[in-house]
């Protein structure tokens, strides 16, 4: 316990406990290595002051692991015993633990299951910055508790960067404190990347520049796992760096390697990470902080259905953070990698996850939980159409009724830690007798890939599938999910060991994770004991596509990559797909990513899909229809008869044999979509139909109809009376048509009415009245006025034109609905300028 004494938090402990004492919550701003992590709970656990379990939240499992493992240290305590930690598929805690490190996810569940949280005295919300969406519905659960059946449980929000006027105006009874020093300074840097240079080329040149001012260790942040490569292997191809252990730092690292990385050795490190080791880890003895500003982030598009995954500008807060990674040991420097002027760019805070994502989960906990949805206390309130969306896809799969109120399935669903969609998948699947395999392949989708696509051996999986008699022979689809699923039947035969499966391309570890998840949905569903001894694939795609019916897609061209799906995106296949020219597919990955600079939805995990798979599963969707239709690339119109699912037409069959009503039907539907353009419909038609729009909107006491569609469609159908020919209907004449829907009278009243021109100047030609639909003007030289007397009107003297002034240049200088204000008013002013620049022309 003596290194806390030295920890910022100690010296405000007194602080905090009477903060505590007074009220019961707290927003604690602490900086980065000041012990709000490790030293609060600590101290809080030595002065027994908490009546009950102190609960310590993470955003990562990492983060929570390593904290309760260095806790425990400090107590000479075993792990599990007073300080465990609870994470996915791993609960190293027992009910006399007195501090539990735990994941958001995990703090969600107790909520779910014990809704009181009838053990626990305090919850400290760790690095509530990063704005999860379970972090952001579990504090409006946690106030909603405190203000009803609990209100001496105490919560602590906790961050280094938090919004606190936004969190201290939604908590009620919250005290404030906030600690101002870090143990030692960090100086900020601004090292902008030049145009062209290349990231790991900069990274490079900054890490030999910090040698000489450094004896410490180097953390660098990239954007993802591909960046982390690409700056190593630059790294190990210089010599300066030879007295260095360069390591990755990610989440998907196997646990022994990640305790690697943190734990302290006699040689020099420069660790390249994403942005795991921003918050909570505590990576020994950083000196400096090399910070490209970028992060991959997952997003949910609702419009599209897909999620997107790119790399996106760290906020203000963040960056704050990683520049803290410096000054925990010792001085820091901290070197960005952009402008200082390029902070404008970047927000204050991170977007908060519950505006990004997907919220069908989140809406039926809280049905659940018997609280409203659509009227819900949310620290920051999600967008309406989410939540609508959420609703109707909860209604459509049976979890909720339109009251909101949840059905015995949608309890079931609750307990289950996948998307809805996927746990009643899931229900279903039990009452065929396949829900092991469809449960493995759910599994699979959770976590990462086990599949390490560079280096994965294809025909190893084969010949270990067929010598297992895994495989139905009558299953001849081409399919990526044979191999992920095959993968993983590998690597759970040679017991999921590290050497085996890393020679054939397999990710040993999450395969591994892959199996407590397997058993755990399983175990929901009832099944104990899974087993899977045939890979069936045929009767899996069966639930597959109408669980995710919008992924299901069409080929658009053969020999392409390019596919539509049934809601109109374009997908593209993944390079890595074995599958080859299926008519018919379902991915179960789509995800938004930057490739050779180019936005592109890209599938992943891919599966043929059978016609009879599709007619089964959309019988009431599939429609059977036929048009008439233009068709471009030969100048004709075609019959087309064809079947239709979502926006994916197909079995299109065309015929250019029509009679002359269908073929005046094609013409006069490519006329309207304008795909085709009659050679006289020029400006004099347009200008008779904007002075007929004008005074049909404008003065509808002369009840003059407008142009409107049906009378375009007259028009057309007229036009094209009579022929089979584009060339005929192309050159033939439109106004006299246009003209002829109108009544002479009425045509009369449009002479007069509303002119084509006005005469304003005897000694000049008269001026084009330009018409809108609810405006009409005249562009007119001034020296043309100077005799004009009043203000040109039309209709009747009921309509002012409004007259657009112009120098002799044609340049606009005044735009007026009343002469006589101009003359006295502005003229002056601007003749004045416009007679030293135009001196010869005539300025009365």
């Amino acid at each position: 316990m003596d290194e806390i004494i030295n920890l910022p938090v100690y010296k405000a402990f007194n602080r905090i406990i009477n903060s505590l004492g007074d009220r019961p919550n707290l927003i604690l701003k602490s900086p980065t290595g000041s012990g709000k992590s490790l030293g609060l709970p600590l101290l809080l656990l030595k002065e027994d002051i908490i009546n009950g379990q102190i609960l310590v939240v993470q955003p990562r499992r990492v983060a929570a692991r390593s904290l309760a493992t260095r806790a425990s240290k400090l107590l000479n305590s075993k792990i599990g015993d007073q300080i465990g930690y609870h994470v996915r598929f791993e609960n190293i805690s027992s009910n006399h633990s007195k501090i539990i490190y735990i994941t958001d996810g995990i703090l969600l569940n107790f909520l779910i299951n014990d809704r009181y949280l009838s053990r626990v005295g305090l919850v400290i919300m760790d690095e509530f910055h990063e704005r999860t969406a379970q972090m952001d519905l579990s504090l409006s659960l946690l106030k909603d508790l405190q203000k009803n059946e609990r209100p001496s449980i105490h919560l602590i929000i906790a961050s280094a960067t938090i919004d606190e006027e936004k969190v201290h105006n939604f908590l009620p009874n919250c005290s404030f404190i906030e600690l101002t020093s870090r143990l030692y300074p960090v100086k900020i840097e601004y090292r902008p990347i030049l145009k062209n240079e290349p990231l790991w080329s900069k990274i490079n040149t900054e890490l030999k520049r910090s040698l000489s001012f450094s004896s410490g260790n180097i953390l660098i942040f990239v954007a993802g796992i591909y960046e982390i490569k690409k700056v190593i292997l630059e790294i190990n191809r210089s010599p300066h760096f030879k007295a260095f252990i360069v390591m990755p730092l990610f989440g998907d690292m196997r646990l022994e390697d990640q305790e690697k990385v943190l734990k302290k050795i006699d040689k020099r490190k420069i660790i390249v990470s994403t942005n795991i080791a921003e918050t909570s880890l505590t990576i020994e003895d950083i000196q400096i902080v090399i910070d490209t500003g970028i992060a991959k982030k997952f997003a949910y598009d609702p419009l599209r259905d897909v999620n997107v995954l790119l790399p996106e500008l760290i906020s203000i807060s963040s960056a704050d953070q990683r520049s803290g990674r410096a000054g925990r040991t010792s001085n820091g420097i901290c070197i960005r990698l952009w402008n200082e002027n390029q902070n404008e760019l970047r927000s204050d805070y991170e977007v908060p996850q519950v505006l990004n994502l997907e919220l069908s989960r989140l809406f039926l906990i809280l049905c659940f939980l018997k609280k409203d949805p659509q009227k819900f206390d949310w620290l920051i309130t999600p967008n309406e159409e989410r939540i609508q969306k959420a609703k109707e896809c909860l209604v459509s799969i049976g979890a909720i009724n339109n009251e909101n109120k949840i059905t015995e399935d949608g309890c079931l669903i609750c307990q289950i830690p996948l998307c809805p969609k996927k746990a009643m998948a899931l229900i279903k699947a039990r009452e065929s007798g396949c829900l092991p395999i469809l449960a493995l392949v759910f599994s699979l989708m959770e976590e990462r890939s086990i599949i390490i696509n560079k280096s994965f051996n294809l025909d190893r999986i084969d010949q270990f599938l067929e010598a297992h008699n895994f495989l139905q022979k009558e299953d001849s689809i081409q399919s990526d999910l044979k191999y992920y699923l095959g993968a993983w039947l590998f690597a759970k035969h040679f017991n999921f060991s590290y050497e085996v499966c890393s020679n054939v391309g397999i990710h040993s570890k999450r395969s591994a994770e892959v199996e407590k998840l397997l058993f755990r949905l399983c175990q929901f569903v009832g099944e104990l004991n899974p087993k899977i001894n045939k890979l069936n694939i045929s009767t899996l795609l069966k639930f597959l596509v109408t669980t995710f019916s919008g992924n299901l897609s069409h080929i658009r061209n053969r020999g392409t990559v390019i596919y539509k799906s049934i809601r109109g995106n374009q997908f593209h296949l993944s390079r890595f797909s074995n599958v080859k020219n299926a008519e018919w597919i379902l991915p179960l990955f789509v995800t938004e990513k930057k490739i050779k600079g180019k936005i592109t939805l890209e599938m992943e995990c891919i599966s043929e899909v059978s016609i009879d798979i599709i007619k089964s599963a959309f019988k009431n969707d599939i429609k059977t229809l036929s048009e008439v239709k233009f068709d471009a690339s030969i100048h004709k119109v075609v019959k087309r008869h064809y079947h239709k699912l979502g926006s994916i037409e197909y079995n299109i069959k065309e015929s250019e044999v029509l009679t002359e009503s269908e073929s005046r039907e094609g013409f006069v539907n490519a006329l309207l979509d304008e795909n085709l353009m009659l050679k006289k419909w020029n400006k004099d038609v347009v200008n008779f139909i904007a002075r007929i729009d004008f005074l049909a909107s404008n003065f509808p006491e002369y009840n003059i109809s407008k142009f409107d569609h049906d009378y375009k469609v007259n028009v057309y159908h007229e036009i094209c009376e009579g022929t089979t020919k584009w060339k005929e209907i192309k050159n033939r004449d439109v106004l006299p048509i246009i003209k002829s829907l109108y009544s002479q009278s009425e045509l009369n009243i449009l002479e007069t009415a509303v002119p084509e021109t006005i005469l304003l100047n005897p000694k000049r030609k008269p001026y084009k009245i330009n018409y809108e639909e609810n405006n009409a003007f005249v562009k007119v030289r001034i020296q043309d006025l100077f005799d004009y007397k009043g203000h040109p009107q039309i209709v009747y003297c009921k309509y002012s034109l409004v007259v657009h002034l112009l120098a002799p240049n044609n340049n606009c200088v005044q735009i007026t609905r009343k002469l006589s204000e101009f003359w006295s008013n502005s003229y002056s002013e601007i003749k004045k300028d416009l007679a030293g620049r135009y001196p010869k022309h005539e300025w009365r």
